[in-house]
């Protein structure tokens, strides 16, 4: 049965994948950068200014030809959020619902990461509620992540647009490693 509603998730999944879950078009340059098309100005997916977002492609040059990590903003400003590795170990804190999770530690935080490709029913939607389903696909994921050492990798968009971290989540299970939004 657990197998039967693991398959029926990853598939209803697969059909509905979220839109913010895909990584966006544009080529990398060079340094590992493109135009930002939806806010406008210039970001790095790669290379040493991964994470970093430009006015334009001329500041992103100037900043790479510097070498330098650009300065921490003034009090009262927002800094970036830490951009994750590629790839990592981490633990799993809690469950959040059927595709998010709580986890520690990402450049020493607790961070929320959101299963690239997956979308289940809603348990704490703000104008939705709770969907059929919700609490079902909540305790699936529970029972495959929670309290567990897991893997995330990677695409190329890091960051959904509520910040949580975006990612392929990899468990063990039964001695061997196993895709959790597949």
């Amino acid at each position: 049965m657990h197998t039967l509603l693991t398959l029926a998730l990853a598939g209803l999944a697969l059909l509905t994948l979220a839109p913010a879950a895909w990584p966006h078009p544009g080529g990398l340059d060079a340094h590992g950068c493109h135009h930002d098309r939806q806010r406008g100005g210039y970001h790095c997916h790669q290379g040493e200014l991964a994470g970093q977002s430009f006015a334009s492609k001329d500041e992103m040059l100037r900043q790479a030809r510097a070498g330098a990590r650009p300065p921490a903003a003034p009090p009262g400003q927002v800094t970036q959020v830490p951009t994750p590795p590629r790839s990592a170990e981490i633990r799993v804190v809690r469950i959040v619902d059927g595709d998010t999770i709580v986890v520690c530690c990402i450049a020493g935080r607790e961070e929320r990461v959101r299963y690239i490709g997956m979308d289940t029913p809603e348990t704490k939607h703000p104008t939705r509620g709770e969907e059929p389903g919700g609490r079902e696909a909540t305790e699936i994921n529970r029972k495959l992540v929670e309290g567990k050492t897991a893997r995330l990798e990677l695409d190329v968009q890091e960051r959904d647009r509520y910040g949580r971290v975006l990612a392929y989540v990899w468990v063990e299970r039964d001695g061997e490693q196993v895709m959790v939004n597949a």
